[in-house]
């Protein structure tokens, strides 16, 4: 991950997670089923995207639409942190850095169009 790019990460709020859940969360992550079982335990994040970057516009945006789709539908408790330029999960204030699923679909939809005007 490019420490000099801002970030997405989502975290669960509890260590416990189900089998069929993580088989989920890897079949949408691609992750490999014990980082996300280590994860999930030390409230680590689930995952943590870069923003604004290739992998952004290339899935990443559509894999935490589906992610925060899955969760929610599966009625577990997460967190979503907006971390900025050179802050990671463990150094950021995450006080100030929580948003809103609303917020990360705010942010999306502002990327998409931003795109797509300097791409057209």
């Amino acid at each position: 991950m490019n420490a000099h790019l801002p970030h997405i990460a989502i975290v669960l709020d509890d260590s416990e997670i189900a089998a069929r859940v993580l088989i989920g969360l890897q079949r949408l992550t691609g992750d490999r089923l014990t980082a996300l079982k280590r994860a999930a335990a030390s409230r680590q994040p689930l995952i943590c995207a870069e923003m604004f970057s290739n992998s952004w516009y290339d899935g990443g945006m559509d894999t935490l639409r589906k992610v925060v789709r899955f969760l929610s539908d599966h009625w577990l408790a997460f967190r979503l942190y907006e971390l900025a330029e050179g802050e990671t999960y463990g150094s950021a204030d995450l006080g100030l850095r929580e948003i809103t699923p609303e917020i990360l679909g705010n942010i999306m939809v502002e990327s998409e169009r931003t795109r797509n005007n300097n791409c057209g």
